[in-house]
Order: C-alpha cells, then sequence, then structure tokens
C-alpha cells in the first residue's frame, strides 16, 4: 500500500465523546452551581458539540476527540469553535431573621426578628387620650378609659383627659375573681438589654389579706410574671410614678403584654382601686431616635466568611422594601476589607443597580450598609436583599417609581400588587448588566388571565412561563419584560427573575498533551472574555482619568475587527463631578463619532446604539489588526475624554458582546495535527483506532460551542530508530560544550520531500525542516546546513562546523545524522521534546518520533551556570590541599575552577565565550577569562608578598542572561615566606630496604 492513499472522513472518520465530569465548585454559603451536561454521545463530522468547563482556575475538558484508524497519521483536521456561555447558578437572597442576625453582620438598633429588616422598637408609650390603643379592659371588673367621676377630671387623670381606672367611688365587696385591664401584643423579639416598665398610679386597695391588686407582664415563654402585688394597705391621695425592671422578661419576647389587675376582695373596707395613666415601656439607656444601621457579611470571589462566588464580574442587586412618608432608606457598597465606600456606591436609595460595573479584581469582596431613618409615617422595612442577578418586587412600592412603565394599569398600596385588564400593558425597566447573562429564570405570583413576554438586547419579543428557566441562545446584555391581560382582569402580586451569569472562555486554548504547549490560544489580557470584551487595552477592569485641570485623557480597548453586537459602559466622578465631558470614539487616526455627555455628577452609562454602532462597526470592519491569529482579529479603539476640570473619572463596566468564529484548518505542519501525532506515536502499543482529545481549556469556568467539520489520515513512513547521544533523559539539556547528536533512520516506500527536527518546548520552538536528497554547505560557520529551513527559535542553535547533518540511502532506508549544540540564550525550561518526522514529496506525515527531557523535579533545559569547586595549582604545580591552605608571598599560581549547571551532573560544563570567571581580592579584581577547557577556567594570579591571610573569591557572570549558582565562592589562605626545612629524622639511610643475608 502506498503512503499516499488517504483515509478522507466525511460522516464517519471522527468521534466526538462527551464524557465531562462536572466537579462541584466549593463555594460559600450560598452554593456555588455551575451549568453543564455529563451525558456520553457521539457526534459525527459536521454536528456541533456543547462543551463545558465548570472547574476553575484553568479548567480543561477532554470531551472532544478525534478518530484515528489503527496504523495510521492524522494528516489534516479542521475545526471551528464558538464561545458558549456556561451558566453559573449563584444567585442569592438574605432575607431570613438567620440571615441578617448572621454572625459576620454588624448592625445597631435594628430588628431583624420580623419579616426582614427594620428599626428596633424606640419604646412604647400609652396616654389613653384618644383611645384606649388596643387595651382589653374586663368591664366586669369596672375597667374603662375616662376617670374616676368621683375624683374628678383633675385628680382622676395624670394628664391630659383620660386614665384606666376600675369603677366611679370604691371598688364593690366580694369581687370573685381578678379582673384585668391588659395591653396589645407588641413584638419585642430583637429587644435586649435593660428595659422599664413604668406608669402613673393612683391606688386604694385593702391589705392583702383580704383584697389584692396586681401588675403582670407576659415572658418569651407566654407566662404571665408578677412585677407586684400589694402586701399591706394602698391608700394614695395623688398620681406618683411606679417602674418595674422588665429586661429579662422582654429580651427576645415576639408577644409581649403587661396588665393590670383588681380582686379578690373580701366583705367589708373598700377604697377607690386603679387609677393610671401614661403607661410607657421603654430601654432604661433611652430611645433610639428614630434611627438604624446593618451591613452585611461579605460577599464576593474572596469572600472569607459570607458568600463566596466564581471570580468574575458581580450580578445586579435588588432590595425589596417599603419606605413610608418622612423615612429613608440608604444603601452603601463597601469594599470588605477596607471596609471604604467603593466609588458611584454610596448613600444610594434605588432599589435595584448592577453591581457587575464594579472592578472585581479591585474589591475581591464587598458587604452592603443599610441605614435605616424613621419618619412620620413610620420606618423603613426591606423585606430582603437580592444578590448576583435576583430581582424580587412585592410592590410595597409604587414600581412607578423605579421606572416600571404602567400603561393605565393600577398599583394598590393596600394589596401591594399590580393590576389590570386587557388593553393596559406594564413594562418593566430594561435590566442592562455588566455581567453576561446566560439564563433567565422566572417564579411570579400571579393570577387572572396575565401574561409575561421578555425582550432580549432589545430584540423581539417572546412568550415566558411564569415559572421556568429559559436558556439563551446567546449571552445578554439587557432584558426587559412586559405584562398585559390576555382578555379580562389580571394581577401581579411578585416579580422575581434571575439572571444567571456566563462563564465566557478566558484565555481560550487547545493543550493536546496538557504540557502548557498551546496548539492553539487567543491570548489573556487586553483580550477579555472571547465573546465578550469586558477590559480596557491596559488588561484592566476600570481606569482612572485624572481631570483637576482642563484636558484631554485616552484610554485603549481592543475591538474584533469583524464588528461587535453591542457596546457599553459606566462613568463615575470620584468626586462632586466631572465638569463638560465631550467623548470622541477613534479608529486609528479617525474620529468616528462624537458624544457629549456634558457635567457627569453620578454613574453613567454610556452605551454605542443605533447608528453609532452601525458607523463604528464599519470602521471596525476596514481597520488594521493589532493584535491577530488563528481565529481572532483584534483592532485598537481609542477613547479620548475631554473635560473642563473637576473630578478624577473612572471608566469601568465594560461590556462588548460579540459573536467569535475560529476557524482552524490544521495541515500536517498545524501544531495541532503534529501534536495529536505525537500522542499516537507514544501510544505504540495500543492497537486498533485510536480516540484522541482534543482538550479545550479556559483560566475561568466557560463553555465552547465545537464542530469538527473534516478529518483526514492515512499510512505514512516509519521511523525504524532515533537514538541521541551527549545527552540524559534523567537530566536537563544544557548549552554544553559536548555536540549533541541525533541519528534516525526512516523507512518510506515513496520519495522523501523533507525530514524535520524540532526542540519544542514551553516558550520556545525551534524546527529546522531540511530536504532529503543531499547535503548543502552551510552559509558560515555554526548554522544549519545549506538544504535546511529554520523556524522559529532556530538562531538559539549552533549547528557543528563541519558535519552538521549527514543524509544517506539504502534503497527505502534513508539515515539521518543531525549535530548541534544549545545556545546559552535558550533560558529554563520545564520541558523539551527534540522531535524527528519525515514528509512524503506527496505531503504524507509520518509519526514522529520524540525524546522527551524534563518530569517531575527535573529539567528540559537549563542554562544557569554554577561554580562546583576552584582550586590552586603553586609555582611547583601542585593542587594545593583544601586541609592546608598555605601560599608563597609573592609566588606566581594558576587558580583552576570548574563549572558546571545548576542542578546538573558533572558530566556537562559550559563552553568558552558563555560565561566570565574572575577572580578577586578585598573587592578588586586580579584577573578573569572566558575561555573554558571542558568546563575548566584557569586564571593566573600573584600571591601578595606581604599579609598573613589572604581571601580570594572566584565570581561567574553569564554572557548571555544566565543566572549564576554557587557551591563554593572563597576560601582564606594563609601566606609562609619559609620553605619547609628537614630538622631531624629517625631513619637511616637504607631502612627502607628489606634485610640481606649478605650484609655484614
Amino acid at each position: 500500500m502506498r503512503y499516499n492513499q488517504r483515509t478522507t472522513a466525511s460522516f464517519g472518520m471522527l468521534a466526538i465523546f462527551l464524557i465531562a465530569s462536572l466537579s462541584p465548585l466549593i463555594g460559600g454559603g450560598i452554593g456555588t452551581e455551575l451549568g453543564g451536561n455529563n451525558e456520553k454521545s457521539y457526534t459525527p463530522i459536521g454536528q456541533t458539540v456543547e462543551i463545558s468547563i465548570p472547574v476553575y482556575p484553568n479548567g480543561s475538558s477532554s470531551m472532544l476527540k478525534v478518530e484515528v484508524p489503527g496504523g495510521e497519521v492524522l494528516q489534516e483536521l479542521d475545526l471551528e469553535l464558538q464561545p458558549r456561555p456556561l451558566p453559573i447558578v449563584e444567585e442569592f437572597s438574605w432575607d431570613t431573621s438567620a440571615h441578617f442576625n448572621a454572625t459576620t453582620a454588624a448592625f445597631d438598633n435594628v430588628d431583624y426578628n420580623k419579616t426582614g429588616l427594620t428599626i428596633l422598637p424606640s419604646g412604647i408609650e400609652w396616654d389613653f387620650e384618644n383611645t384606649n390603643h388596643g387595651w382589653t379592659l374586663s368591664t366586669g371588673g369596672g375597667w374603662a378609659r375616662g376617670y374616676d367621676s368621683t375624683l374628678g377630671s383633675s385628680n382622676g387623670v395624670h394628664g391630659g383627659s383620660n386614665a384606666l381606672y376600675t369603677y366611679n367611688g370604691n371598688y364593690p365587696n366580694y369581687m370573685s375573681s381578678t379582673y384585668w385591664a391588659t395591653s396589645p401584643t407588641f413584638d419585642c423579639s430583637s429587644c435586649s438589654g435593660t428595659w422599664s416598665l413604668s406608669y402613673w398610679k393612683r391606688l386604694g386597695v385593702e391589705s392583702s389579706s383580704w383584697d389584692h391588686a396586681y401588675v403582670q407582664f407576659k415572658n418569651a415563654q407566654g407566662n404571665w410574671v408578677n412585677l407586684w402585688s400589694n402586701s399591706g394597705t394602698v391608700n394614695d391621695g395623688s398620681f406618683s410614678l411606679s417602674s418595674h425592671s422588665i429586661g429579662s422578661y422582654i429580651s427576645n419576647n415576639p408577644s409581649a403584654q403587661v396588665r393590670f389587675g383588681l380582686g379578690t376582695t373580701d366583705g367589708s373596707v373598700t377604697y377607690t382601686g386603679w387609677n393610671i395613666d401614661d403607661v410607657s415601656i421603654l430601654p432604661v439607656g433611652g430611645v433610639s431616635g428614630g434611627f438604624a444601621n446593618w451591613t452585611s457579611p461579605d460577599f464576593g470571589p474572596q469572600a472569607m466568611t459570607g458568600a463566596t462566588s466564581v471570580p468574575g464580574a458581580y450580578g445586579i442587586l435588588s432590595i425589596d422594601s417599603i419606605v413610608p412618608s418622612g423615612a429613608s432608606l440608604k444603601w452603601t457598597v463597601l469594599d470588605a476589607t477596607t471596609l471604604s465606600p467603593v466609588p458611584g456606591f454610596s448613600d444610594r436609595s434605588d432599589h435595584f443597580a448592577d453591581l457587575g460595573i464594579i472592578d472585581w479584581e479591585a474589591h475581591p469582596s464587598l458587604r452592603l450598609k443599610l441605614e435605616f431613618v424613621s419618619g412620620s409615617g413610620g420606618a423603613p422595612h426591606v423585606y430582603s436583599i437580592n444578590l448576583q442577578g435576583r430581582i424580587v418586587d412585592d410592590f410595597f412600592a409604587d414600581p412607578s417609581e423605579d421606572g416600571w412603565s404602567m400603561g393605565g394599569a393600577s398599583w394598590s398600596s393596600t394589596d401591594n400588587r399590580i393590576y389590570g385588564t386587557a388593553s393596559e400593558v406594564v413594562f418593566t425597566p430594561s435590566y442592562e448588566v455588566a455581567r453576561p447573562i446566560s439564563r433567565i429564570r422566572t417564579d411570579m405570583v400571579m393570577s387572572g388571565s396575565v401574561q409575561i413576554e421578555v425582550s432580549v438586547n432589545g430584540g423581539n419579543w417572546s412568550s415566558i412561563e411564569q415559572t421556568v428557566t429559559r436558556v439563551l441562545n446567546s449571552s445578554a446584555s439587557s432584558v426587559r419584560f412586559k405584562i398585559f391581560g390576555g382578555g379580562s382582569y389580571w394581577q401581579l402580586d411578585r416579580f422575581e427573575v434571575d439572571l444567571q451569569g456566563a462563564g465566557m472562555p478566558m484565555h481560550p486554548r487547545i493543550d493536546i498533551a496538557l504540557d502548557n504547549r498551546y496548539e492553539w490560544e487567543i491570548p489573556s489580557g487586553a483580550h477579555g472574555l472571547w465573546g465578550w470584551q469586558n477590559r480596557l487595552g491596559n488588561g484592566y477592569l476600570e481606569n482612572k482619568m485624572a481631570f483637576s485641570t482642563p484636558s484631554t485623557r485616552q484610554v485603549s480597548l481592543l475591538l474584533p475587527t469583524a464588528g461587535i453586537d453591542a457596546m457599553a459602559f459606566d462613568l463615575t466622578p470620584v468626586g462632586a463631578g466631572t465638569n463638560d465631558v465631550i467623548l470622541d470614539f477613534n479608529v486609528g487616526a479617525t474620529t468616528i463619532f462624537t458624544r457629549n455627555i456634558s457635567t457627569i455628577t453620578k454613574s453613567t452609562n454610556v452605551s454605542v446604539i443605533g447608528d453609532e454602532l452601525i458607523q463604528l462597526n464599519a470602521a471596525l470592519l476596514n481597520a488594521t489588526a493589532s493584535s491577530s491569529g488563528e481565529g481572532y482579529s483584534m483592532t485598537i479603539v481609542d477613547l479620548d475624554f475631554t473635560a473642563s476640570g473637576g473630578s478624577d473619572l473612572l471608566i469601568r463596566g465594560l461590556r462588548v458582546p460579540y459573536s467569535p468564529t475560529a476557524v482552524i484548518s490544521a495541515d500536517g505542519d498545524h501544531p495541532l495535527v503534529r501534536s495529536i501525532n505525537e500522542l499516537i506515536a507514544s501510544q505504540s502499543g495500543i492497537l486498533g483506532t485510536q480516540f484522541i482529545p482534543i482538550p479545550l481549556q479556559s483560566e475561568m469556568p466557560a463553555g465552547y460551542f465545537a464542530r469538527m467539520a473534516r478529518t483526514s489520515s492515512s499510512t505514512g513512513p516509519n521511523i525504524i530508530s532515533m537514538s541521541m547521544t551527549n545527552v540524559s533523559q534523567s537530566e536537563p539539556l544544557t548549552p554544553s560544550w559536548q555536540w549533541i547528536e541525533v541519528d534516525v533512520l526512516f523507512d518510506t516506500q515513496e520519495d522523501a520531500q523533507r525530514v524535520e527536527l524540532d526542540l519544542a518546548a514551553i516558550n520556545r520552538y525551534a524546527s529546522f525542516h531540511c530536504t532529503a536528497d543531499a547535503v548543502q554547505i552551510a552559509a558560515s560557520q555554526g548554522e544549519m546546513a545549506g538544504n535546511c529551513q529554520g523556524q522559529g527559535d532556530y538562531d538559539l542553535i549552533e549547528w557543528h562546523p563541519q558535519n552538521p547533518m549527514h543524509i544517506t540511502h539504502n534503497n527505502t532506508l534513508i539515515r539521518v545524522h543531525w549535530s548541534f549544540r544549545f545556545d546559552s540564550s535558550w533560558d529554563d525550561e520545564d520541558l523539551l521534546d527534540v522531535r524527528t518526522s519525515m514528509v512524503t514529496v506527496s505531503g504524507t506525515h509520518s509519526l514522529p518520533k520524540v525524546f522527551a527531557f524534563g518530569s517531575g523535579s527535573t529539567k528540559g533545559v537549563e542554562n544557569d551556570v554554577n561554580l562546583v569547586d576552584w582550586w590552586v595549582i603553586n609555582q611547583n604545580g601542585e593542587q594545593i590541599p583544601n586541609t592546608a591552605l598555605f601560599l608563597s608571598p609573592g609566588a606566581v599560581v594558576d587558580v583552576v575552577a570548574k563549572i558546571g549547571f545548576e542542578d546538573v551532573g558533572d558530566s556537562w560544563s559550559p563552553r568558552s565565550g558563555e560565561v566570565e570567571v574572575s577572580l578577586w581580592q578585598s573587592g578588586v579584581q586580579l584577573n578573569s577569562t572566558t575561555t573554558l577547557e571542558k568546563g575548566l577556567a584557569t586564571m593566573s594570579a600573584a600571591v601578595p608578598s606581604s599579609g598573613a591571610y589572604i581571601t580570594w573569591e572566584v565570581r561567574l557572570s553569564g554572557l548571555n542572561g544566565q543566572g549564576v549558582a554557587y557551591s563554593v565562592i572563597s576560601n582564606t589562605f594563609q601566606t609562609d615566606s619559609l620553605a619547609p626545612e628537614v630538622v631531624d629524622m629517625s631513619i637511616a639511610r637504607h631502612d627502607h630496604l628489606a634485610p640481606s643475608i649478605n650484609q655484614r
């Protein structure tokens, strides 16, 4: 079979397996959920598959797999990719006492035990002037409101004209039970501390031996507790103030009550009984003054104690509340770490706001502070706080004040609902957000013939159910709802919508071997999210422009040359306001349009719509790309802001949705196909068809649409053997003095077009394509053979000056021999593969052979030099031992330094010209050299003629930017001017000889 006989896949050669395992995310108190599916299925060529990457950071999905028949080589692959919004479900509400009383919340004078948040009771007072205030009076015991007629209007009340009393005149004899005046219940479930019951009384009662009077309070357990009862006879001649401490009974008491009792009585001697006025229940420290504040637990990507969310933009905030006449409710968003207000979010009173414009990287966790002030109509009441995309409205307040268009429908302040008939159409505000929307969840409470429609991104209206989760075809930036009748009366009691976030690919890429060597990628930073540009040209989410004096500031963006779907951003003054703002939109040197924004005093949304959007897209289409690659093309758009002065101005909350498609047409030379074939070659023991994963990755949770348009594979040339010498796969490759030898034996039935040698690392890549007919002389010494072409960082490889390449042919066998060294400028790499392959004249590629370097703690390339050791050769040519570091003054000696590579064995050492070795004494350089002989550098030096001790130091300097390390750096020597002299010895001249019988 000839190698140009190919198998071309049309509708059967590609298998895409959905084998995603959606790992749960560990979140905070809200329980983060990411959308996706884990079904397993087969997708033929031409069919689009949905891929989910819910794990972060740097998640990966191997759902996409290409099928390659056994014994064949992948030759071509066409792949189409699009960003897919991955639903991120993290919206939540604070709406219970457990939420409002969380240990990490901070509050003052707040009542959190009702149906929400409000101001603590500031005390209760009953003066009985115009009403009995809901007191229950036992008429059988003579209780009434007014005054005892026998005492008169002056003596029967403490103040005003009414009080509570028993009987006109004295109470009767033989009262058979106790009769009570009982207050209404009042909620003090949030009360704590010291409280007092006070009242003015004029009491007449005989001793408790015969008659009885009581004051009682109902505690939190629902039991009546006796505060006071008469012991002896009481006969007050006027009103006096009485007080009782009730702190232990009123704390956390949802149904507190007080009552006054009279009876039983005996058969003789009676008095006037009770006269009670101006009853009050107050905290001993004084009343609150009608104000309170509450600060939430933290929330956000780096929340420590509250609700943790996926790293990314915040969602919309809504506060479901009622603010009575004269009262106020203000809220402020705080940075959770500094507790400083976030610009543009101080002292606001609106019921909903998009927190997505906040720079979540600068403010990775937030807190919400509420400030309550009572008014003539009562205290504000917050029923729920809804975050991360949840909008709740129970219509406690007029919805038209929140931007609802009522269209003739009515709002009932009594029933808290919207109602209408068939002819009346209600529109919600347009909810515009900086965080992309993937799904809309509705949970409405309504009745009658009401119908709901939704418009996404200002598009057509479509029906949506009362309770449903609607998946959007693409990410959205705005949503609006329409409510109307279907022919008769209707009403809407509760509006609840979740705008669920969307994970869009951040730094989208393909990594076949999961080794951080990407076969395809779109850079991160200023490129933002793929399909949703959210970053400025400097890679940040916001930028502050100074306008203390009249000036013009420029902010740049990267936008796709194919055009955008929409564009908006937020401008916020950091102070009182920025004056006379004018904005120019520029593409290249051309101003596309100008916007006169005037003075900005609060957060202002700037949207590009209509004719402006058409003009901008036309300019983008004709612009020169400033950043481009396979599947993307971006150009710079400059925003020029001119202001006459005032506050600094923040630009933030950029959202530019667009609809990209990356078409990857990969032939045999494409990194994608080459890496797939390398993976096939590494699994040589596997027989039959192979399904090779194509891992798609993203820094943050995201999804993809993937469509394999075409693949082709065929049998190819065979590599019988590959060997390398002067290397060790257990150690890194180094720019050593030895020449690396690569020998490869190919077997091909077809003429070879070229043979290839690739040196592939993570940060650098050098490739050499060489024709296989005859070796041509290199253009100059150290360069590749003349029949080779280099790609990538080919100039970081030095070729053998006499024999860079050798080729021999023997029938179908071709032997290729390369000889080269690494340049020391090739910096450290964690991994490096040495690959060889062949391409025939028909374009058929072989499977590669690979030698892999670097794994675990071993690097792929190491260029940093190391001073392994050094020593001194004295004037007699002898090495001075480390145990006797003596030098002769004035002598000329040689210092020899052994140079190697950091964390590499002794077999490898730098060559001449790559490192400078120098000798120093007391900060003065004595000598230096760049000449090395198999890693040894020799420098001569004269020993000083004076001084008892000298310290010499050897230093290294990488001449190509290499780092340096030292196993030993300095030694201290003692100088000695006297040579050793034998003073005496205890051995004769011939004592070392063996004895002989011939000796006499």
